[in-house]
């Protein structure tokens, strides 16, 4: 059983990058493609999933008090889906901050510019007085479960750290025979093929011990993996930490939100980039 395993130890990897790992072949789904303005990315729809064209055009119909319009930004991403330079393109002499989280890392809704990542990225580069590249796993409805994914590319990132906005407890994946149109199935929902199964029963009886559980050993295994490259690992939760979300949120109003009118806007990005930044740098 052993030598079945060795191809995935976390640190083997595979001679080229997985083919659409994790996301799959996106392009079949986005819409409204031009020619990214960098030659790096291969794709750049103006619409994705939670932020079409539909719902803009509801929004401004309902007076949402909008501060983008319909051709503000494309999405630029790689051929895997992420939005970053294709993987093959990088120079992986130089060393990389990682960046993992759900759909406020992908930045849904946003222009590049306006992402955590993005200004906390800026931000460590120049404080390093260095240039590293920038790797953006973020996955829309994405969860922890999809960090376990990432483990036999940590190494090959040629990782200076690893930074993650950690997505919510139910984001947690359990078996379900639907497909949610390719979304991570949120805890909840049940299988046909595990509803007689006693296991699974007696596992969603008591879900939130298992799932605290799971979420935390999870992140657990990040940070093991970092030790072994002597790298550091730094995650944090968008709603729990660094200040307060609520009192923000209530300050900005309708201006909390960005293009898609449900995820957060610049402000709220650039004060959990900047508090991250404070975390990182007083360690």
């Amino acid at each position: 059983m052993r030598y079945k395993t060795k191809d995935t130890h976390p640190l083997s990897f595979s001679t080229d990058w997985p083919n659409n790992a994790v996301l799959g072949n996106l392009a079949h789904r986005w819409a409204n493609y031009k020619n990214p303005d960098n030659p790096n990315r291969t794709y750049n729809p103006t619409w994705i999933a939670i932020d079409t064209e539909e719902r803009f055009n509801r929004l401004k119909k309902e007076g949402f008090p909008n501060r983008f319009d319909a051709n503000s930004f494309n999405y630029e991403t790689n051929k895997h889906g992420f939005r970053c330079d294709d993987f093959d393109t990088m120079d992986f002499t130089k060393k990389s901050i990682v960046y993992l989280g759900c759909s406020h890392t992908f930045g849904i809704g946003s222009p590049e510019e306006d992402i955590w990542c993005s200004i906390l990225h800026k931000l460590l580069q120049e404080h390093h007085n260095t240039e590293f590249n920038f790797i953006n796993l973020g996955i829309g409805s994405g969860c922890v479960d999809d960090y376990l994914r990432f483990v036999p590319y940590y190494k090959k990132f040629n990782p200076h750290m690893i930074v993650s906005s950690n997505p919510g407890m139910h984001r947690m994946i359990i078996p379900s025979d639907e497909d949610n149109h390719g979304c991570p199935t949120h805890l909840g929902l049940w299988s046909e093929k595990n509803r007689n199964t006693n296991a699974f029963h007696q596992l969603l009886k008591f879900n939130d011990e298992y799932f605290i559980y799971k979420y935390d050993m999870t992140l657990q295994v990040v940070k093991s993996v970092a030790d072994i490259m002597n790298i550091e690992f730094y995650e944090a939760n968008l709603r729990d930490t660094f200040f307060d979300l609520g009192e923000l949120k209530m300050k900005l109003g309708d201006k909390a939100h960005n293009r898609d009118g449900c995820h957060f806007a610049r402000e709220i990005h650039e004060k959990f980039a900047t508090s991250f930044f404070k975390k990182i740098t007083e360690k």
